[in-house]
C-alpha cells in the first residue's frame, strides 16, 4: 500500500475510535497516539497536487467565455428555457449561474455543497468573507472562507443580477 493509502486508512479508523472514545466504550484511542508519534511517516508520504494546472485553468476559462457567446447568441433560448430564472439582459454579467459558480470554486476552494448553501446575507462583502454554516461544513462547525478579488467581484457583478434566495440556485443541473 502506498503512504497516503495507509494515512487514510488509519484517518478513518482514527475516527471510528475516536467516537467509540466519546460513546465510552474505549478510554483511550491507540490510533491517535500511534499517528501523533509517527507524524513525520504520514506527512512524507506522495503528495498529490489539488490545484489546477495554469494551462488547464486557462483552457477551462476559455471554454467558459465561448459558452457565455454562445448563450448570449442564443438569447432566445434562455428566455424560453424555465432552469434559467436569472433576469437576463444585454447588460448583465452573466448569461445564468454557471460561469459565477465556477469563478467563485476557482477563487475560494468550496465544496460542491458548501458553494450552494450560502444565501446572499453569507456574504460578507465588507470583510470580503464567505460563512459556510456548520450543517454544510465537512468539519461540522462554521467557517469563513476568505475572497479574492476576482470573487469578490464575479460575487457583486452578480448579486447585481439576482434576486434574494440562495447565491448560487440548485436547478437540478449536474
Amino acid at each position: 500500500m502506498s503512504p497516503a493509502t495507509v494515512g487514510s486508512k488509519l484517518t478513518a479508523l482514527r475516527g471510528l475510535l475516536t467516537h467509540a472514545v466519546r460513546l465510552e466504550f474505549i478510554t483511550a484511542n491507540p490510533v491517535a497516539q500511534v499517528m501523533d508519534d509517527n507524524k513525520a511517516l504520514f506527512d512524507e508520504g506522495e503528495v498529490r497536487d489539488q490545484w489546477l494546472r495554469a494551462d488547464r485553468e486557462i483552457r477551462l476559462r476559455a471554454a467558459l467565455d465561448a459558452r457565455e457567446a454562445r448563450m448570449r447568441a442564443s438569447h432566445a433560448q434562455i428566455d424560453a428555457d424555465p432552469r434559467y430564472d436569472v433576469v437576463y439582459g444585454p447588460d448583465a454579467a452573466y448569461v445564468d449561474h454557471f460561469k459565477p459558480a465556477v469563478l467563485v470554486a476557482f477563487g475560494t476552494g468550496l465544496r460542491r455543497v458548501e458553494q450552494l448553501q450560502p444565501q446572499w446575507p453569507d456574504i460578507d462583502f465588507d470583510n470580503e468573507s464567505i460563512r459556510v454554516r456548520k450543517a454544510m461544513s465537512k468539519g461540522d462547525r462554521t467557517r469563513y472562507v476568505p475572497m479574492c478579488d476576482e470573487t469578490l467581484l464575479v460575487l457583486k457583478c452578480w448579486r447585481a443580477q439576482t434576486s434574494g434566495g440562495p447565491v448560487q440556485p440548485d436547478p437540478g443541473i449536474r
